[in-house]
């Protein structure tokens, strides 16, 4: 295999794994204003993005009658607050519902610009999380124009609160939350009073999760209802739904470990507590702007007279999930099996380092370093098998000469001068093939762990996960791309490819993250070292070898 053939076929393995991300970040619309977000619940709410009650009843129990909303005296709502040291949030005395969950570990981004002051928030304008629904047996009824009476004025780290609804002087509801320090988790309990022991309970989450991201296209291509049931994980995607639909076609019945609605770095998840279970039905639309907004709600009979659940609320960080233990952390999309096994090996790799180095940039280069060092005889090997094949280029074009006529002979020729000298026509192209794995699995986990959002490096990188709003260092990457194919094309030939290739990846990494293309530039700087340290080992042999053999020639001819 000739330079031009493997590095074409380099070329196009590359932009096969990269294009579906290219064409995500580089030829949509970065530019969304955050009042889109109001305006397009506001505009589902008017439209009916989610089922209204009765189309609840159908998604739920189709054949039952529909749901009748409980009436009560008129009451103004409060808002009850409640925090830890993590995350904070409300929750409305109308339904006993959470309408605002912020985290304070995180922060908004617009525009590109952190507001270091403005808190992440999960819940959009008009969401409510953990409505509530029951059916003693006549018909499901809503119960979130019930008001709840808290017994507290307020909910924090260690403690609980109890919203009671009164029904009559023998029936009530009861919802009890409670929080504990270091954990973005809100148990929630729903005690029923004075009800038949065969009520159904439909519990769910509304209006979707907010995006905090300055490039909401990039953030909604995440943005994804998960289900986890059965040990199997499916998911379910509102992309080209133009119209409010149910998304799950056949009910998902059974145990469930956890529902939940995620962006690109964040999650909403329901979890039963003692793994109940019952049926989970989701619905979705994507609306005209390309947003998208969910509600998914399970449904499960009691345990006695309560059904109890913990609510996630925070960031998809892998050691984080996997510390439940209910197959949350599958939620992080790593690839391939073979591709998963790579990601999360350097995940932990890369986590270790910043335990010792506070500078995600610093890791990066590190980090870059240490795998170079892992695929150093690969690549040292392809280096040298290309070598040997440029120096049989000659050979191999008087070959083509004289056997221009008949390319089978051509071809028995060709091969016959590989066996003689030793040479494998796939020595240059095998290596980089077993290296593939290991770049998209570095690829799949630098531009989605949360860990490098937000993250600076120096100076104008002050987000690691997003494009260099200067594209200096794109431009950096493709000048030492430049560099590495002025060293390694020898064949004038092929002297078009040393231009074409930095100019193609230059133009494609202008919107990767900036830590990606931080990865990228330290890697071709190191192959461009390896190179250079390989030729001039090549180099100093080729006059050792020389040197040596000089004296017998000169004593010969004497």
């Amino acid at each position: 295999m000739d330079k031009r053939t493997l590095l074409a076929f380099v070329l196009i393995g590359l932009i096969i794994i990269l294009w579906g991300p290219i064409y995500q970040r580089f030829f949509l619309t970065e530019q969304q204003r955050r009042a889109l977000e109001s305006q397009r619940v506001t505009e589902s709410r008017k439209r009916g993005l989610l089922p209204s009650v009765p189309q609840q009843k159908q998604l739920i129990t189709p054949e039952s009658e529909e749901i009748q909303p409980l009436k009560q005296q008129h009451f103004v709502p409060r808002h009850i607050a409640f925090e830890n040291d993590l995350m904070s949030g409300q929750i409305s005395t109308k339904g006993a519902v959470i309408v605002d969950l912020r985290l304070k570990n995180f922060y908004r981004a617009v525009d590109s610009q952190i507001k270091r002051t403005e808190e992440v928030r999960l819940i959009p304008p008009g969401g409510e999380g953990f409505t509530l629904c029951f059916d003693e047996g006549s018909g499901m009824v809503d119960a979130s124009e019930l008001q709840f009476l808290p017994d507290k004025k307020r909910l924090t780290s260690g403690g609980q609160i109890t919203f009671v609804a009164h029904l009559g002087k023998e029936k009530r509801i009861e919802k009890q939350f409670t929080i504990e320090r270091g954990k973005y988790l809100l148990g929630a309990t729903i005690t029923f009073v004075g009800f038949d022991p065969k009520t159904k309970v439909q519990v769910g989450w509304k209006g979707g999760i907010a995006s905090n991201e300055p490039n909401l296209k990039e953030d909604l291509r995440y943005t994804k209802v998960y289900t986890y049931m059965g040990g199997e994980l499916e998911k379910f995607d509102s992309r080209g739904v133009k119209r409010k639909q149910q998304l799950n076609k056949t009910p998902l019945s059974g145990k469930l470990g956890w529902v939940g609605l995620r962006s690109k770095y964040f999650l909403i998840s329901l979890i039963p507590v003692d793994g109940r279970e019952g049926e989970v039905s989701i619905w979705g639309e994507e609306e005209r702007d390309s947003s998208k907004d969910y509600a998914f709600f399970f449904q499960s009979g009691l345990i006695g007279n309560q059904v109890k659940h913990n609510l996630y609320l925070g960031p998809i960080e892998y050691p984080r999930l996997k510390q439940y233990d209910i197959g949350m952390e599958s939620i992080m999309d790593w690839g391939w099996p073979v591709i998963r096994w790579f990601a999360k090996l350097f995940f932990w790799i890369f986590i270790y380092l910043h335990n010792v180095i506070p500078n995600y940039g610093v890791v990066l280069i590190i980090f870059s370093v240490l795998i170079k060092l892992v695929v150093y005889p690969l690549t040292k090997q392809s280096y040298i098998a290309t070598a040997r094949m440029q120096q049989l280029q000659p050979k191999v074009a008087a070959l083509q000469a004289k056997y221009k006529n008949d390319q089978q002979r051509l071809n028995v020729e060709i091969m016959k001068l590989y066996k003689e000298q030793h040479v494998n026509p796939a020595g240059g192209c095998l290596p980089m093939l077993l290296q593939f794995p290991i770049f998209i699995a570095l690829f799949n986990l630098l531009r989605t762990t949360i860990e490098l959002r937000q993250a600076g490096f120096i100076f104008w990188l002050q987000d690691l996960s997003q494009p260099d709003p200067y594209y200096i260092l794109p431009l950096m990457m493709g000048a030492t791309m430049f560099i590495q194919q002025k060293m390694t094309v020898k064949d004038p030939k092929q002297k078009a490819m040393t231009y074409l290739m930095p100019a193609v990846f230059t133009f494609m990494f202008l919107r990767f993250a900036s830590g990606l293309v931080l990865y990228w530039t330290m890697f071709n700087i190191l192959s461009s070292i390896q190179q250079w340290l390989i030729e001039r080992t090549s180099q100093h042999n080729t006059a050792k070898t020389l040197a040596v053999s000089s004296p017998g020639k000169t004593s010969r001819r004497l």
